[in-house]
């Protein structure tokens, strides 16, 4: 078959004529079956008919010819990476830029591989090109942000979802994408804008409504923020639900004398911080069944109101309702001042006090936390070295009364005298518990710690990142749900010094006392 042919094969795929351009594709390789273009152009029709795995084959035919073009290193780097292949399609993403270094699609494919296998700033650097290659693109501008966003580096982020809203002003993902940034400056009325321009869009869009509700949640308007929570159920990051047999209940139906089921859904530090909710549940009346997570069942049982505890996997009985926790606050109608804060609210067992006493030793001593679940998506951002605290040491002896300890901070404590590890001795929170209230005061990122210590009304520093979680509001050094904890915020992003150090001055008087 003549290049003229081949060319024919070409125009009418182009046309969307595949039947034609395949058969004269195939006559073609039967004449010259390494052919790269022809092997191109075959893996483009089979790719059409969603048969991947066979236009692989001729791609790999392809791409093994020195006459391939930078189009067949690109449509094989693609299906690499929809094969989770990631560092295979950078490879072959690579290779089409060695053979056409303006080829468009390859560097904005490669910025988004290059995110993928977590090299943030050469994704940046691939993207920066597909921009300067394209500025017309709405896809480069809106990855592009997403980058920078990653990156922290949120003003520059805002200015790429600006000029990708410029081109496709009515794309709901960037804006919930720019009121994200736009939250992390500090610009919330901008941020909920966005969110709530992202929900008219797309009327079914629950990202966009997850998002203005931890907002909301923030700044403390409650009123609309909890209705709005409940769509942590949809969304593409949906929470799992569980107990779908039994009614829910949501504040509504009178409880006297029924059973109801409440469930754990989130993490740790959720399940301490609301479970101050079941015994208001009880004291309507209700049987009140909690399904705890197993590390911090035992330590329910000391909650008020008669409150039947079991562990998740253990049998419920037979229940007239069910709610999930983070839903008590909603059907109590929570609002900032009736927040229920009367602390303590659970209480160590009075005999692992006594163990724990035993073994702690006498004099001053400072339980500390520096970080939390490295699962969390957030640690980096709320966590601290160990290291960063080694003033305290000035003060009082240092417990670190975390379960998971880095190595880093495992190797600073055996090297100081007055840091402590309790890593391998603490069996669950009751223990941990019992460990707080031998602490003269508790300082701790935001983490389950923050949450028991303030349960227990330990005196509590909790140092919070430049963007905490919404339970921490903002622009306010107390916390309506903890009373007896102090909240030291970053300044500047990422800086923790400067929250040490007005934690170490702020901690003298407390020891003195």
């Amino acid at each position: 078959m003549s290049k003229g042919h081949l060319h024919d094969a070409e125009v009418a795929l182009a046309q969307g004529d595949v039947a034609r351009g395949e058969r004269l594709v195939r006559r073609a390789l039967v004449r010259a079956p390494n052919d790269a273009r022809a092997n191109e152009l075959m893996a483009l029709v089979l790719a059409s008919r969603g048969d991947e795995e066979g236009a692989m084959v001729y791609l790999r035919t392809a791409t093994a010819q020195a006459a391939a073009s930078a189009a067949a290193w690109h449509q094989l780097g693609t299906l690499l990476n929809a094969k989770g292949e990631r560092e295979s399609a950078r490879l072959a993403f690579h290779q089409a830029l060695l053979r056409d270094g303006g080829f468009f699609p390859a560097h904005h494919d490669l910025g988004r591989v290059l995110h993928d296998l977590g090299r943030l700033e050469d994704s940046l650097e691939a993207l920066d090109r597909a921009v300067a290659i394209a500025p017309e693109s709405f896809e480069a501008h809106h990855n592009r942000g997403r980058i920078l966003n990653t990156l922290r580096r949120h003003e520059e982020a805002v200015e790429s979802y600006d000029r990708a809203l410029a081109i496709r002003a009515d794309h709901a993902p960037t804006l919930l994408n720019r009121g994200e940034s736009l939250a992390e400056l500090r610009r919330y009325d901008a941020a909920l804008a966005d969110y709530g321009r992202a929900v008219q869009v797309v009327p079914s869009f629950d990202d966009a409504r997850w998002n203005e509700s931890l907002l909301r949640l923030l700044l403390g308007q409650f009123e609309s923020g909890w209705p709005l929570y409940e769509c942590r159920w949809s969304g593409s990051m949906a929470w799992p639900r569980r107990h779908h047999g039994i009614p829910r209940w949501s504040g509504g139906p009178d409880v006297h004398g029924k059973r109801v089921l409440v469930w754990w859904e989130q993490g740790f530090g959720d399940t301490l911080h609301f479970c101050r909710y079941l015994p208001m549940l009880a004291a309507r009346g209700a049987h009140v069944v909690f399904e705890a997570q197993p590390p911090l069942a035992r330590l329910m049982h000391s909650l008020q109101g008669g409150i039947e505890v079991i562990a998740s996997g253990e049998r419920t009985g037979a229940c007239d309702y069910q709610i999930p926790l983070l839903s008590l606050p909603l059907a109590f109608k929570t609002t900032l001042e009736t927040i229920p804060a009367q602390v303590p609210y659970l209480c160590a067992d009075p005999a692992l006090v006594e163990k724990w006493r035993a073994q702690l030793g006498p004099g001053p001593k400072i339980g500390v936390a520096c970080s939390g679940h490295a699962s969390q998506k957030d640690n980096v951002a709320r966590s601290l070295p160990l290291s960063a605290l080694a003033p305290l040491a000035r003060l009082a002896d240092v417990f670190v009364v975390q379960v998971d300890v880095g190595a880093e901070d495992r190797d600073f404590a055996k090297g100081h005298d007055r840091f402590h590890l309790l890593e391998g001795r603490i069996g669950d929170f009751s223990d941990t518990a019992a460990i707080i209230e031998n602490m003269t005061a508790v300082v701790t990122v935001d983490t389950a710690v923050a949450h028991l210590a303030g349960a227990l009304a330990k005196p509590t520093w909790i140092m919070l990142p430049w963007t905490p979680t919404w339970r921490w509001m903002i622009d306010r050094d107390d916390s309506p749900w903890y009373p007896t904890a102090r909240l030291v915020r970053q300044k500047d992003k990422r800086d923790w010094h400067d929250v040490v150090e007005r934690v170490e001055g702020s901690l003298v008087s407390a020891l003195i006392r």
